[in-house]
């Protein structure tokens, strides 16, 4: 599933790393100036700032593992997929959320919602709209779940409305639970059987947030 996505970023980074020969001999500031112009989503510049050759061989090999094979062995807090864990549960599954309320669209709606939210020319670029278009948000959600659990032992985060939350109100809670589990994927889910509130389950259990509830009457009343 992940694979265009894998072999794109690896691609960019050694495409970099080529015209950089002395990278890895740099500064920290050295680093992060050299990287002005490389487009990269963010975290995978931090990870790069801070990784050592010998540390950036290991990792490649374990990215090719896994994108080839899907196999996920010896990458319990490894730092590049750790940084993969933070791309997914924060950058991505924000447009997982718009692109899941597209479903219904036609292909051309989706397409150009997906250039919309998820822009750029390349591989890089082109591979995520690939993944926002191709598959659903729950095969999407259960490889990204996969990885959290096995890399970081990050617990899925279900959250269970009677109604659809609007995207802004999602972006709120996000961040929000995130601040307490930041390598944790949220899942948003509607159960009509609630009759107000919303439910947390946080790996299974259920959790007590109660202010999430406030807010989403709050949001209610305030819409009318």
């Amino acid at each position: 599933m992940f694979k265009p996505f894998i072999t794109a970023l690896i691609y960019r980074i050694l495409s970099f790393l080529q015209t950089n020969e002395t990278f890895f001999t740099q500064s920290a500031e050295e680093r992060i100036k050299s990287m002005e112009t490389l487009k990269l989503p963010p975290i995978f510049k931090t990870y790069l700032g801070k990784i050592s050759e010998k540390e950036f061989l290991r990792d490649l090999t374990l990215s090719i593992n896994y994108s080839n094979e899907g196999k996920l062995q010896e990458t319990n807090q490894n730092p590049f997929f750790l940084s993969l864990i933070d791309f997914f549960t924060k950058n991505f599954s924000m447009r997982m959320d718009i692109m899941n309320e597209s479903y219904s669209f036609s292909d051309q709606k989706r397409q150009e919602i997906a250039l919309k939210i998820m822009p750029g020319e390349g591989e890089l670029a082109e591979s995520l709209r690939h993944l926002l278009l191709h598959y659903s948000y729950q095969e999407l959600a259960n490889e990204i779940i996969k990885i959290c659990t096995t890399v970081a032992n990050a617990p899925l985060i279900l959250i269970q409305s009677p109604r659809e939350i609007d995207l802004s109100l999602k972006k709120e809670i996000r961040t929000k639970l995130l601040t307490e589990e930041p390598l944790a994927f949220l899942s948003f889910q509607i159960n009509r059987k609630l009759i107000g509130g919303v439910r947390v389950f946080k790996g299974g259990k259920v959790v007590d947030h109660s202010w999430l509830s406030r807010v989403l009457r709050f949001k209610s009343l305030t819409s009318v």
